[in-house]
């Protein structure tokens, strides 16, 4: 399941990271800008997911059975896009954050877990559900965290420099990604 959503995550860093640089040079409106752009990136991702899990399950010989598992997960996708917004707005001007947003992710996926998994025997879902909501309520503490610096005007200028600088960086995710390609073929005929 990770691998193949981290083949829908692929750009979820991009963004940010000018957004942090740009915060960082107090440009107004980078952090929004970043929030907004990712978002517009997050929620197609999804969508292009959700149609390809029927595909994904067949070409990976995957039961039915996982179906729910598998699409509860396209939930996760937009949640990676926004985390890696707010993470980045908030590494530069409190970092600190970081950390309690982390301490807020794992002692809510633990009693969620608890909930879930021993309490409600769900298994599997149950474990992916847990992590789908302590990612919610970390990215809840992170907008609360970050509602001055998302409150100003989205500045569409920016991302046409953020593209045109990233054209590397990009080459050098899908170049990882492409490596770890091994993963999946490990899967499907081991």
């Amino acid at each position: 399941i990770t691998d193949v959503l981290s083949y829908f995550t692929l750009v979820a860093g991009i963004f940010p990271f000018w957004a942090a640089r740009f915060s960082a040079r107090k440009h107004q409106g980078s952090e929004v800008t970043g929030l907004a752009a990712n978002l517009l990136i997050g929620l197609p991702s999804s969508l292009v997911y959700l149609l390809a899990v029927p595909g994904i399950m067949i070409g990976l010989q995957i039961s039915q059975a996982y179906l729910a598992i598998y699409f509860v997960v396209a939930a996760e996708i937009v949640e990676v896009y926004l985390l890696s917004s707010f993470e980045a707005t908030l590494q530069v001007k409190r970092p600190q954050m970081l950390g309690f947003g982390f301490l807020i992710f794992e002692l809510c996926k633990v009693f969620s877990g608890f909930l879930l998994i021993v309490q409600l025997k769900r298994g599997l879902l149950g474990v992916i559900v847990s992590v789908v909501l302590a990612y919610i309520f970390q990215i809840l503490f992170y907008l609360r965290s970050t509602f001055s610096e998302i409150h100003e005007k989205i500045r569409w200028d920016y991302i046409k420099v953020w593209l045109r600088a990233s054209l590397l960086s990009f080459y050098s995710i899908v170049g990882q990604r492409l490596v770890a390609v091994v993963n999946i073929f490990l899967f499907v005929y081991g």
